[in-house]
């Protein structure tokens, strides 16, 4: 039988087959899985999960998770980002709870949630936490500050938005330069006045520390300010200032934000040798200038210390529930609130598809009526224009049906083949204009051949003018616990945008599994960087090595980095793990781990050396946790001896009884 079907832009669920907690082997067994065991396991109890909410598979889930030790937990996440079920299952086991995991093992979980675009919500990476302290210095702890990517209604339409501790982030805006099936700017270094590290690391965490200083009245202020700039026709009113008042707390919302984000180009600019530096108060100056004459107010900043991540704002129950990992709401009220409007769309979308749906079935016409009054309303929001030109750009558009859950398109299915095609669109700057109209198109065959299951995918997107934007493909073979998988794709390049291709091979056996990948960016048709790598894993041993070549203008490619890492498992629960970073120079980094999980609770040591080459800095880390009453502890010495710079820590966690 054929079935016609709408379909909204929700992404796919990945592959697999549902478990529940009857399938979760025992402990010992349990912990000397192998990573792509462990992933089989998470993504099958997550499919079951997100179906039917119980306690008793999300226990199961959480405990597969939690009996793994450090390397064991970083493995896995490696495989389900490589294989895009990673934000699928981060969803299951929720970000908070598995943030808390991470830092009880001493995993930089975020570092790898930032390589996967299926992760819509994240904490920091190391290297941003670390921009983020060179930023904002102990004013703003970085392990408060999530980054949501979204785009339409989270935004407002802006390239940035934040919303209590959340920066809400559209992974689309042109200024971001985001690394394809990455949340990670293509160069990491880029500290141009508007890009990823001057906007989403210095400019939107100002909102957050206004937030962790002043409470949700730092929202009403930005508004007030936008609204009166609105008046004289500018909202980019709100933004501009002039260094002439006496501190820092005497300028708006924007102001302050514009004040920070000028100062760190400048400040960063400086140490590249940069001359001139980019203001909103008076366009490009001497670098120096800007620096003597910023740096009073960012002093004054720094000089009021820790903020409260969560603050009181007369509703003291959200400080109780800075210290709780389960179900915690990371914004307090702001953030409730904010999720909240996100909650109300969709529940109106949700009213008027079923308005829709059920005045068909009983043939009610007002009931048709209001549930197409409802669609066609979004689809007029998502056509109105979303910001000001003065500061960020379009975004939005049909991202807003997704919000809502309103359908964008068609699906055909037959005999476990389908074919779709869903219509696209950005939000246009002037009314009347739809910017960027496009249509993705997909087709699958998924069906049972005898004992092999076979699963093959392909999408393309296809701009009106008839260009094609992205080409993806992939066929999964699988029979038993043993699988064979391909996947291709290539981007094309538009404006600033590199093209992109790809392709990734993958074997899973019980004894041994397998994966080889690589991907280049094209500029002008140029080649300008190659990146490849493979991964071999077994009941015991896992080896993993990549490898980076670029081109340096008109330079042939050559190697930019390599690394090679070894993890094995002594015995179940106890695992060692050794790496080190290859550069043109020589030994750039090493690093050695012991970790090992057990029935009382959980230990690693990790010492590391980096920057080996240029400026050599060495640390050492413990973490520890008490399985029973959930106490962990952290310490941590890294130390920079070109420098002097020693940097340490210990930090105990303890959490309070529901």
């Amino acid at each position: 039988m054929t079935t016609l079907r709408l379909i909204t832009g929700a992404p796919p669920k990945p592959l697999g087959k549902p478990l529940f907690p009857r399938d979760v082997p025992d402990d010992l067994i349990l912990r000397a899985a192998a990573a792509p065991q462990r992933e089989t396991l998470l993504v099958g109890l997550a499919l079951s999960y997100l179906d039917a909410r119980t306690d008793g598979l999300l226990a199961a889930l959480r405990r597969v998770a939690s009996e793994a030790n450090a390397l064991a937990l970083t493995q896995v996440l490696e495989v389900m980002a490589r294989r895009g079920s990673l934000g699928f299952v981060v969803e299951a086991l929720e970000l908070e709870w598995l943030l808390a995991l991470g830092k009880a093992r001493g995993v930089a979980v975020s570092d790898i949630l930032a390589t996967s675009d299926t992760v819509s919500r994240r904490g920091l990476t190391t290297s941003e936490s670390r921009r983020i302290v060179e930023n904002f210095a102990h004013t703003l702890d970085p392990d408060t500050v999530r980054f949501c990517f979204t785009t339409g209604v989270q935004t407002m339409g802006a390239g940035a938005m934040a919303v209590g501790n959340t920066i809400h982030i559209d992974p689309t805006d042109p200024r971001w330069q985001v690394k394809r099936g990455t949340t990670l700017p293509e160069d990491p270094e880029d500290d141009a006045w508007d890009s990823f590290n001057g906007v989403l690391l210095a400019h939107e965490p100002s909102h957050v520390w206004s937030y962790q200083h002043q409470g949700s009245q730092y929202a009403v202020n930005s508004l007030v300010a936008q609204v009166d700039a609105l008046k004289t026709g500018d909202r980019g009113g709100a933004y501009l200032y002039q260094p002439d008042r006496a501190h820092f707390l005497e300028y708006g919302e924007e102001q302050r934000a514009m004040i920070v984000q000028d100062y760190v180009t400048a400040f960063r600019g400086r140490a590249k040798g940069e001359t001139t530096s980019l203001t909103l108060y008076g366009g490009t100056k001497p670098t120096e200038d800007v620096l003597k004459t910023l740096s009073k107010y960012v002093e004054q900043m720094r000089a009021m210390g820790p903020g409260v991540p969560q603050p009181i704002d007369r509703q003291p129950e959200w400080i109780l529930c800075a210290c709780i990992t389960r179900g915690v709401v990371q914004d307090g009220l702001a953030g409730a609130l904010g999720a909240q409007g996100s909650v109300l769309i969709a529940s109106v979308g949700r009213a008027s598809t079923q308005a829709v749906t059920q005045g068909l079935a009983h043939h009610d016409p007002a009931q048709v009526a209001l549930g197409v009054a409802g669609a066609t309303a979004a689809v007029a929001a998502s056509l109105l224009p979303r910001e000001q030109s003065s500061y960020g750009g379009a975004s939005g558009g049909s991202a807003i049906l997704d919000q809502a859950g309103i359908p964008r398109g068609v699906a055909l299915e037959k005999d476990g083949v389908s074919v779709s095609a869903r219509a696209k669109w950005d939000a246009p700057v002037r009314l009347g204009e739809v910017q960027d109209p496009r249509v993705e198109w997909d087709a699958g065959v998924h069906r049972e051949i005898g004992p092999v299951r076979v699963d093959a995918d392909a999408s393309a997107v296809v701009a009106m003018a008839g260009d094609v934007r992205q080409t993806a493909a992939s066929v999964r073979v699988a029979q038993d616990s043993s699988s064979l998988e391909v996947a291709a794709g290539a981007t094309a390049q538009r404006g600033h945008a590199a093209g992109r291709a790809w392709a990734r091979v993958e074997l899973v056996t019980d004894p041994v599994s397998v994966s080889l990948g690589g991907a280049m960016s094209t500029r002008n048709g140029v080649v300008q960087t190659v990146s490849v790598d493979a991964r071999v894993d077994t009941k015991n041993v896992a080896v993993s090595t990549s490898g980076l070549l670029s081109r340096h203008r008109d330079a042939p490619l050559a190697l930019e980095e390599a690394e090679v890492e070894v993890t094995g498992q002594v015995r179940p629960g106890v695992s060692l793990g050794a790496g080190v970073k290859l550069v043109p120079d020589g030994l750039d980094g090493v690093s050695a781990q012991v970790a090992a999980v057990g029935d009382a609770g959980s230990i690693a040591v990790t010492a590391s050396g980096a920057h080996l080459t240029t400026a050599p800095t060495v640390g050492l880390a413990l973490t520890a946790t008490e399985k029973k009453s959930g106490v962990a502890v952290t310490a941590h010495a890294e130390t920079t001896p070109s420098t002097g710079e020693v940097e340490g820590g210990v930090s105990v966690s303890v959490p309070l009884p529901k």
